[in-house]
């Protein structure tokens, strides 16, 4: 696989996955998407960072789910190329950033996804770039931590194992929307959904600074990001998505927290360890 990289990437200052809105350009464009749905990728086709789609064709999609893309590489392993695949450049102590998220699973007959159907109608209404921002398919998550880490360090993040306490046992976990957030497109989550995380978080072993948290972790999930659309052109569009679908009393219910992982901040999603979950 051919990676490419690029720099001088644009971040959204009010996204916390701040992986999120760095793209990478592919190596040659023959990536062909069909309502955000993988439907053939070249194999030396580098797609973007953490919040958009593998760099393989490994599709997220079953006949009744959209599910987590399926892992390909684990960006811990001593042949990862760190360098390559990050969206930022390593500290003077060789520390990248790293994030850690929980993948969701979408059933196509949930509120969740007829809600998203509605984004995506009045997205493309808009224009072809803000409905390019979308989420991909296999992608969607929360962000539960971001901070740096060597690979060294990456390698021993672990939940804690309790003889009372099956780690499998901590998914799913029901994700419930509770609301926008007041800037962009972004779901909040509820109170309880926030605390379960944030408990989950708590089982983490090795994680350098871990009782402090992280600014905007376990508390929303994005769907669309600015990447490299003008800013303020962008938050317009979000308001207009905002507006026309509510999400403050209960339209877009819950859906399964299914697996946790930890990937370097700007790599492909399939590029990651799993930590908890398949």
């Amino acid at each position: 696989m051919t990676i490419n990289t690029t720099t001088n990437k644009r971040v959204d200052p009010n996204d916390a996955d701040a992986d999120a809105d760095a793209v990478k350009q592919p190596a040659t464009k023959k990536r062909v998407t069909e309502n955000n749905n993988i439907i053939n990728v070249d194999v030396d086709d580098v797609d973007v960072d953490v919040d958009e789609s593998p760099a393989v064709a490994t599709t997220a999609t079953t006949t009744t789910n959209i599910v987590p893309v399926i892992p390909l590489l684990d960006p811990t392993d001593s042949s990862y190329d760190l360098a390559a695949n990050a969206n930022t450049a390593p500290d003077m102590n060789n520390k990248f950033l790293w994030v850690i998220y929980l993948s969701i699973e979408e059933p196509t007959n949930s509120k969740f996804t007829a809600c998203l159907d509605k984004c995506r109608s009045i997205a493309t209404q808009i224009s072809d770039e803000f409905n390019g921002c979308l989420q991909l398919d296999g992608t969607r998550h929360v962000t539960l931590w971001c901070g740096k880490l060597t690979k060294n360090e990456a390698r021993e993040i672990r939940f804690v194992e309790d003889d009372d306490d099956d780690d499998d046992g901590l998914l799913p976990v029901d994700v419930t929307i509770d609301g926008w957030v007041g800037k962009g497109a972004y779901l909040k989550l509820d109170d309880t959904t926030q605390e379960k995380l944030r408990m989950i978080m708590g089982k983490i072993q090795n994680l350098p600074g871990k009782k402090k948290k992280t600014r905007n972790s376990c508390d929303h999930m994005s769907l669309y990001r600015a990447r490299r659309m003008d800013y303020t052109t962008y938050q317009i569009a979000s308001t207009q998505i905002r507006e026309g679908v509510p999400a403050n009393n209960n339209e877009w219910g819950s859906i399964p927290g299914v697996t946790i992982r930890l990937k370097v901040l700007g790599s492909n999603y399939n590029h990651c360890k799993v930590l908890v979950g398949n």
